[in-house]
């Protein structure tokens, strides 16, 4: 994979991260359960995309030799996803757990635990 694709993939990584954000945000702000599912679904479709992309991403930074431009781009939007908005779609979905709980909607909550759980792993894997 080019730097270029690597770079585009990470950069439309971050897009989608930020768009699971506002939608997380607005579902636990609202306790909307609708909302909540419609998140908690984007979620787990979001992760193999996710793993993927840096996964591969990684690679490239760690297999980079030379001094390109565009290994600062990578890097900085690799570093994003890893320390920001993961960890932060994660808080969301351990947020939008406690609410379907309260709701008794137990099934959905340990889905969002769950996949909280899996990008825990990922983000733990990345950073070693």
């Amino acid at each position: 994979m080019s730097l270029h694709e690597t770079l585009q993939n990470l950069k439309d990584l971050v897009d989608s991260f930020e768009d699971l954000i506002e939608k997380g945000k607005i579902a636990t702000s609202t306790r909307n359960i609708e909302l909540l599912s419609d998140f908690i679904s984007s979620v787990e479709g979001a992760i193999p995309q996710a793993t993927s992309a840096l996964e591969r991403s990684r690679d490239v930074l760690q297999q980079a030799q030379h001094c390109d431009v565009l290994l600062k781009y990578i890097s900085v939007y690799y570093r994003m996803l890893v320390l920001v908005s993961i960890p932060y779609t994660i808080s969301i979905l351990e947020s939008a757990s406690q609410i379907l709980k309260t709701r008794y909607l137990e099934g959905d909550a340990s889905k969002a635990l769950a996949l909280a759980e899996k990008l825990k792993n990922i983000v733990d894997t990345l950073k070693s």
